[in-house]
């Protein structure tokens, strides 16, 4: 097992933030160290970022290695989310011919204090930035930037899309309206004591993020925020394909609680088969923002999106001219 990657898994949050501060500056000459945050500007527009915190109250002082199978884990927890997300952030900026931005949070697991600070106080222009704090191998979270030729860039590269409900970039790509992904950086069973860390997976992203560094997109990608939509009550399973304002689709099964960004409209989720009830469906014109959602009110009357409801109403079930209107909320499933 790597001997950077044991020192970063087992130093406490401030010792690690020393630790960063001090590898870094091997590699970067402009860089702002906070209680917060670390962020190196680099010369590559597209800025990578990890969280430092974990959910352990103890670090791991006893760390086992399958070195046959290449799998690291701590009866103390092991930490990987997302200590194996800044170790590869430290690797990728030492090895990286085009230095990429680095940004290294605080306080993630606690709601993002570290990433709502440098939204806060930094003014950044990046094309895109990639958070490396999922689970597993090959997946993709974008959240609510719903880019279909960011998401098929992304993709081309070996990842395939997935839903998530928070990390970093729920806060960074909103905050500087920049496109975001989150990708897999090899943990499993993040936020337990049987959490343990798939070495040939971990490296396997960072040679794919190497990759997009060496091929990055010739233009940048439009940032386009997902309009959440409003339903009617509903107790039966169904499957939603509603329009956005910029002319594609997202489709929601209730079944296989999937999110899928959608070129075309069609009735079936494309990955069960769950064929949508036999409801009327219309698109209409909010009428404080002007932007179209979908509703299953054939005429909804003063009809207005969710987000105009969330700016005067904190509540998830609404009334509107004794037209019951429910919001859609997002699965939470994972980081």
């Amino acid at each position: 097992m790597d001997k950077l990657l044991k020192e970063v898994v087992r130093k406490d949050d401030k010792k690690l933030m020393k630790l960063i501060s001090k590898k870094i500056k091997q590699e970067y000459k402009e860089i702002l160290v906070t209680k917060d945050y670390i962020i190196c500007k680099g010369q590559s527009p597209i800025m990578l970022n990890a969280h430092v915190d974990t959910v352990h109250s103890i670090k791991p002082y006893q760390i086992f290695y399958d070195q046959k199978q290449q799998v690291a884990w701590s009866p103390q927890g092991l930490g990987a989310d997302d200590r194996a997300g800044v170790y590869a952030l430290l690797k990728i900026a030492e090895n990286a011919k085009v230095k990429p931005w680095l940004l290294f949070t605080t306080g993630e697991e606690k709601g993002g204090v570290g990433a709502e600070a440098a939204v806060k106080e930094l003014d950044i222009e990046v094309d895109m930035i990639i958070a490396l704090d999922r689970k597993g191998k090959n997946d993709a979270v974008f959240y609510d930037c719903i880019n279909i030729d960011f998401i098929e860039y992304i993709e081309s590269f070996g990842f395939k899309e997935d839903i998530g409900s928070f990390s970093d970039i729920s806060i960074l790509c909103p905050g500087w309206q920049t496109v975001g992904v989150n990708l897999s950086i090899g943990y499993y069973q993040q936020h337990t004591k049987q959490e343990y860390l798939s070495i040939k997976s971990m490296n396997k992203t960072i040679a794919k993020v190497h990759e997009i560094l060496e091929n990055p997109p010739k233009e940048k990608f439009e940032y386009k925020e997902r309009r959440l939509s409003i339903f009617q009550p509903h107790t039966s399973l169904n499957f939603y394909c509603y329009p956005l304002y910029n002319g594609e689709y997202i489709g929601f099964c209730e079944l296989c609680q999937k999110e899928k960004s959608l070129k075309d409209y069609t009735d079936t989720c494309p990955n069960c088969g769950l064929y949508r009830d036999e409801v009327g469906t219309d698109v209409f014109e909010c009428g404080e923002c002007l932007q179209e959602f979908y509703s299953f009110e054939d005429s909804p009357i003063n009809a207005v999106c969710t987000y105009c409801f969330e700016e005067a109403i904190s509540t998830e079930l609404y009334m509107v001219d004794s037209v019951t209107v429910v919001a859609y909320i997002k699965s939470k499933g994972g980081e």
